[in-house]
């Protein structure tokens, strides 16, 4: 993948942090936050929830890291092709079809009733909307930003992503 053209260096006088925080004052940025933060928590359910959920129903730690490692394939196989695609389309339209993915996916770990077939299909779901929800909403934040502000934004979605795929144990 090659950029389009070369992006202006952004500076800033007050410092990273003043800069990251000062995304939080533009509403429009707040309210894509509001609801991609779905992306990250599911994230982090996934990926520290599921082996939990998956040892507590009796799968062994083998066959648990063998679901999440295909997650991890699924993704880098398909990354590139659905970024590319992503750039002609937009990123906020892809946005309603991960959601959906990853509905379905968190789902299917309390439908399916037996618990390897659940886990399975619930991560190799779970991956394609990650496939669209990783590249779609790093590039729906470069578009609210300002010109001259997307690493500030950036970095506010940094520190919600964070904090989204951290809280996914507690709850």
């Amino acid at each position: 993948v090659v950029l389009k053209k070369i992006l202006p260096l952004e500076k800033t006088a007050r410092g990273v942090l003043h800069g990251t925080l000062s995304a939080f004052r533009d509403p429009r940025f707040l309210a894509f936050a509001a609801m991609a933060f779905v992306f990250p928590l599911s994230m982090g359910m996934v990926v520290a929830v599921s082996p939990v959920w998956g040892a507590e129903s009796g799968l062994g730690e083998g066959y648990i890291g063998l679901v999440l490692g295909g997650n991890s394939l699924i993704v880098a196989a398909l990354a590139i092709p659905a970024a590319s695609r992503m750039e002609a389309l937009g990123p906020f339209r892809m946005l309603p079809a991960a959601a959906a993915l990853v509905s379905v996916s968190l789902l299917s770990y309390a439908l399916v009733p037996d618990a390897a077939a659940a886990l399975l299909v619930g991560t190799v779901v779970f991956s394609f909307g990650e496939v669209i929800f990783s590249s779609a909403v790093p590039a729906a934040v470069a578009g609210l930003a300002p010109a001259g502000r997307r690493g500030a934004y950036q970095g506010g979605w940094a520190l919600i992503g964070s904090l989204c795929m951290g809280s996914a144990l507690v709850l």
